[in-house]
């Protein structure tokens, strides 16, 4: 089971495991904010929840409050398309997507947000190294750069805490 932890003004920061969270609670660096229902941690002398979302108490560096670059990966412009190939609508595995670039790089197509998406491998044979026009292909959206697509990870993780957690990350999601 995983925690989500905030900083000490309620933004997200990162997951950890619950025992990591469960340390942080009881050495006193953290709060806890929310737990698990029906899941306890048991000691010799008595049982605590389990928690799902704490709360730094002093102040620490928070990676994702000010994000500016997240990269591109497959695992990003996978997160961002929400698994669906852009060109056939075809749900894929993250094994099988692939990226392609809706302006090639030989053309001059960099290699950005606004210009990669994801595609199945048959599309991405089908366009080959053609522009958009030039076949009869178009796209499902138009590619943006996405806010925070750690947060959107993060949310796809843990389904059951997903209630839980969507009060506190959903300012950032995308």
């Amino acid at each position: 089971m995983d925690t989500l932890v905030l900083s000490h003004t309620y933004q997200p920061i990162k997951l950890v495991n619950w025992f990591d969270a469960f340390n942080m609670v009881l050495t006193g660096r953290a709060e806890l904010i929310a737990a698990y229902e029906n899941k306890e941690v048991y000691s010799f002398t008595r049982s605590y929840k389990m928690p799902s979302v704490i709360r730094f108490i002093h102040s620490v560096v928070n990676r994702f409050a000010n994000i500016s670059y997240v990269k591109i990966s497959r695992k990003n412009v996978w997160a961002r398309d929400n698994g669906v190939c852009q060109y056939c609508g075809k749900h894929l595995n993250i094994k099988d997507a692939t990226l392609d670039h809706v302006i090639p790089r030989s053309m001059g197509g960099q290699k950005v947000w606004t210009n990669i998406v994801l595609s199945c491998y048959g599309c991405n044979q089908k366009k080959g190294n053609k522009p958009l026009h030039e076949t009869n292909l178009a796209l499902k959206s138009k590619p943006c750069k996405p806010k925070n697509i750690e947060i959107s990870r993060i949310l796809a993780k843990n389904k059951e805490a997903q209630k839980i957690w969507k009060i506190f990350l959903e300012h950032y999601i995308t």
